[in-house]
């Protein structure tokens, strides 16, 4: 091994430096400040004695500004080193760091990159680095690779050689290097510099796929590394998942950017060709401006042979998925006679679909019925903003939808500018734009509060027969926001946009139709007014028609149906709707009380914004109801909850479980105590991602200034796991001995509890001996002490410390039977089976039985073996006895084929 300073001669020297080298990694691992010091002290000298493994590493230190302060160019001064050191992985390093400074850098040249990769990929390299570090040169090395066939590529530094370069890539690729994959996917598609080989180019496109969800993957294990917590590992899953998503968007996106760039015929890179091959492996994935572009292809025979067969089949599934532009341009083949109409469109429901998502040509379409050919969107975006500079009301419009979401125009942060041109589309007559800007005056929202003038604006917009219009007018005359309440013109609007084919208008007429208020009252009539609403996907009609049938109103009754369509109109994101349905599975009534359920439909609410289900459901989480118990999730959805805006939630404040003085509770207005407390809990959990005790004994000591006694016990939990010494001592043991002597004699069993808790920690505090001097005694006293209060972990320790104790072996049963009476799992097991050992005269057999069917119920196993040696089987599948010589049957040559 060479160092900067000579040369190491012997292994002894070699095992000196890597032993003190990993005592310096020890230390830094541990992040204590004291530990830090001496890590960097240690590789400091290392780092002096030439040891280049040490420079590498003080390096990074300098360049990150850990353990030491931040500082470049000692960074750059020590990485330079341990490259000349021999350090193969330094010196991919100390190349990239010159490969970025080479135009800023005189004294930098492509020469000496090209020396410095050479040496890492050199097969000498491996034997500079030591076992731990292997992944990492591994790494370095595929990077390594990639860099040099950059440079032989572009004969940078070296001569220019396409075929070594292509072996560097390839090599670079194989060992994982997702530039290099990417750089293959693109050359292959394009032909460029190696055979036009679009199926290798599909393959390297989907290993780069691959390679960059590995590379997030390993992020993430690193990041999760030291958590022993289920839920990490969970939610590391689940990331993983996402990101899998979000990587494949982005390889399709790369794609389609490819192919925009060799699109532009103005472009001396334009290749239509290599644009068609990109389009297609993009619209293969799904990216559906991608399939939409590549039909206008297949329409013109652009880059591929014109086929329009092809070009429909790629607007139709655009269409399917209410691509905008694939609507109008599969309304534009059919009415050329180009491609067949699928079944329930035309000509004019595709435009129509199309100018209701803004789209200008569609609008124009069916207005002034031109003659209609497939665009591509910026043929599309170019005559909708030649026809505003024109002011035409339907381009304005539509060029403020596409300013407001940056359609191929520059976004317009700006919305005043976005309203401007709404208002103008307005004033020019045009109906959409009209409805719009009416009801944003009669809101408020953007514009002056005007609901007179927004209602105008909304009734010029219905006379010209927009179904959204005539519905909100509707609206306005029921409520009478700009106008006079008028019920009966209410039910002609709604009447009127239902026939104009607005399905949520059939939810406003049924509810005259329930009532029975202008109309005689028909609940069928109703039901099946609900079901048209709902089967368009109306979100409140859904609702509807989910009580409908709950109680058999217009409908056969049946909750399976209206379980079914509140589910629905929960899955369309009704609030409403998500809080039913978890009140429903709460309830016990109508369906057996299911806290899973419960559970997933709090979630959905949460997930809607609503703040109360944020908080119940970070309960949930933590706590493990309906959700497998997951820290990180709990900390997600209290830290959403935290955050928002919204006053602080309705309901219950306590902690579920727990009991506090209401006045306690009060004090924290208009925060919330539960809430914090839970932060509390989550930061002090040990093992797992989100642990911080300084922040949950911050949070503990303000609860505590309040004198909550949930917090102070919490507070003596911690210091007792952290064996902190001192004050902490002193405090906590104060608290415990006054919480238990405020309470033990209460009346509300909340605050019992609490007295039991102080008990319990007592105990385990004279059996430590923190705080004060060990004692048994005193310990089994405060355990004692604890159990009489009702503490079912109390009560099954005592039973087992106490049976152990062949004296009072007695009195450790009857401690397990109280724990088991109140329900204890591990009491009621261990009380069958020492009754098997021995009868127990306190407990009848059959109580016995009845306890360990329960637990066969919940799912116990031991429970059912502990049956069978009672002489009970329960819920078992019997077993067919299995003869073990059949006879064989007789052959009848003349019986039917087939016959037994």
């Amino acid at each position: 091994m060479s160092f900067a300073t000579g040369q190491v001669e012997t292994e002894v020297d070699i095992a000196d430096f890597e032993f003190r080298h990993r005592e310096a990694l020890e230390l830094l691992s541990t992040g204590e400040a004291e530990d830090l010091d001496a890590a960097v002290k240690q590789l400091k000298r290392l780092a002096v004695e030439g040891h280049a493994r040490s420079q590498y590493f003080l390096a990074q230190l300098y360049l990150e500004g850990y353990g030491l302060a931040q500082n470049l160019e000692q960074g750059k001064r020590w990485l330079q080193r341990a490259a000349e050191g021999g350090n193969p992985i330094a010196a991919l390093q100390w190349a990239e760091f010159l490969f970025g400074e080479i135009d800023e850098e005189e004294g930098a040249s492509y020469g000496q990159i090209v020396d410095l990769l050479q040496s890492v990929v050199s097969p000498e390299a491996q034997s500079q680095v030591s076992p731990e570090d292997f992944g990492l040169f591994r790494r370095s090395k595929s990077r390594a690779s990639y860099l040099l066939g950059v440079l032989y590529l572009n004969g940078w530094g070296v001569a220019e050689d396409k075929n070594r370069s292509l072996e560097l890539m390839l090599d670079a690729s194989r060992t994982g290097d997702k530039d290099a994959t990417m750089t293959l996917a693109i050359a292959y598609a394009k032909g460029e510099d190696v055979e036009k080989d679009v199926t290798r180019s599909k393959e390297f496109f989907e290993l780069y796929d691959l390679q960059s969800i590995d590379e997030v993957n390993r992020s993430m294990e690193s990041y999760f590394a030291g958590s022993e917590d289920a839920g990490d590992r969970q939610n590391l899953l689940e990331t993983s998942r996402q990101f899998s998503d979000v990587v494949s968007e982005m390889v399709t996106a790369t794609q389609l950017a490819f192919a925009l760039e060799v699109l532009d015929e103005q472009s001396e890179d334009y290749d239509p060709e290599f644009a068609a091959t990109l389009l297609s492996m993009a619209a293969e994935n799904g990216n559906e401006e991608a399939r939409l572009r590549l039909g206008v292809l297949y329409h013109r025979g652009i880059g591929v042979e014109r086929d329009l067969g092809i070009a429909a089949s790629h607007f139709e599934r655009g269409a399917e998925e209410d691509w905008v532009l694939s609507l109008y341009n599969l309304a534009a083949m059919i009415g050329a006679g180009e491609a067949k109409a699928p079944e329930g469109a035309s000509v004019s429901t595709l435009l129509q679909r199309a100018a209701d998502q803004g789209l200008y040509v569609a609008e124009l379409a069916l207005d002034e019925s031109p003659k209609l050919a497939p665009l591509s969107p910026e043929e599309a975006r170019d005559l909708c903003l030649e026809a505003a500079e024109r002011s035409d009301g339907r381009a304005l419009y539509s060029l403020g939808l596409r300013k407001s979401v940056g359609w191929l125009v520059e976004v317009e942060t700006d919305l005043s500018k976005v309203l401007e041109l709404y208002v103008k589309s307005s004033n020019q007559g045009f109906k959409r734009a009209q409805h719009l800007v009416g009801i944003m005056r009669m809101s408020g929202e953007g514009v002056p509060f005007d609901p007179v003038g927004g209602f105008e604006l909304v009734r010029n917009a219905a006379y010209q027969g927009l179904p959204e219009a005539v519905f909100t007018l509707g609206q306005c005359y029921l409520s009478g926001m700009g106008v006079e309440a008028n019920v009966h013109k209410a039910y002609e609007h709604f009447e009127r946009a239902a026939a104009l084919g607005y399905q949520n208008a059939y939810n406003r007429l049924a509810a005259f139709h329930f009532t029975g208020i202008l109309v005689p009252k028909n609940e069928y009539k109703a039901a099946e007014l609900y079901l048209k609403a709902a089967g368009a996907d109306d979100p409140e009609a859904a609702q509807n028609l989910g009580n409908c049938y709950l109680q058999g109103v217009g409908v056969s009754m049946s909750t399976k149906e209206g379980i079914r369509w509140i589910a629905k109109a929960a899955e369309l994101g009704n609030l409403a709707a998500c809080y039913q349905l978890a009140d429903i599975y709460r309830a016990n009534l109508l369906v057996d009380s299911d806290e899973v359920e419960v559970a997933f439909w709090m979630e959905k609410a949460a997930e809607l914004g609503d703040k109360t289900a944020m908080r119940e459901t970070a309960f949930n989480y933590y706590l493990g109801r309906g959700h497998p118990k997951n820290k990180g999730k709990a900390a997600h959805w209290l830290d959403l909850y935290m955050s928002h805006p919204a006053p602080v939630a309705g309901g219950s404040l306590y902690y579920p479980g727990e009991y506090e003085p209401i006045e306690v509770v009060e004090s924290f207005d208009p925060g919330d105590y539960a809430a914090m407390l839970l932060q509390a809990d989550l930061y002090s959990e040990l093992n797992w991602t989100g642990t911080d005790r300084k922040e949950a004994r911050r949070i503990l000591e303000r609860l505590i200034a309040k004198d909550s006694m949930a917090a102070k016990l919490r507070f003596c939990r911690l210091c007792l796991e952290e064996e902190s010494k001192g004050r902490d001592a002193k405090k906590a043991l104060s608290y415990l001995r006054k919480i238990y002597e405020q309470n033990r004699d209460s009346a509300y069993e909340g605050l019992r509890t609490y007295a039991a808790q102080s008990a319990r920690l007592l105990s385990q505090y004279y059996g430590k001996g923190y705080g004060l001097s060990v004692s048994e005694s005193q310990s089994e006293k405060w355990l004692e002490n604890s159990a009489l209060l009702g503490d079912l972990d109390s009560q099954r320790e005592l039973g087992k410390l106490l049976s152990e104790k062949g004296s009072a072996r007695g009195a450790g049963i009857a401690w397990f039977l109280k724990a088991a009476r109140a329900g204890d799992t591990f009491s009621r097991l261990t009380i069958a089976r020492l009754n098997l050992d021995s009868p127990i005269a306190a407990i009848e057999k059959d109580v016995i039985v009845e306890w360990l069917k329960r637990l066969v119920d919940d799912g116990s196993g031991e429970a059912r073996l502990l049956l069978r040696k009672y002489g009970v089987r329960y819920k078992e599948q019997d077993r067919r006895a299995v003869d073990p010589d059949p006879e064989e049957p007789e052959f009848d040559p003349w019986a039917p084929v087939g016959a037994a």
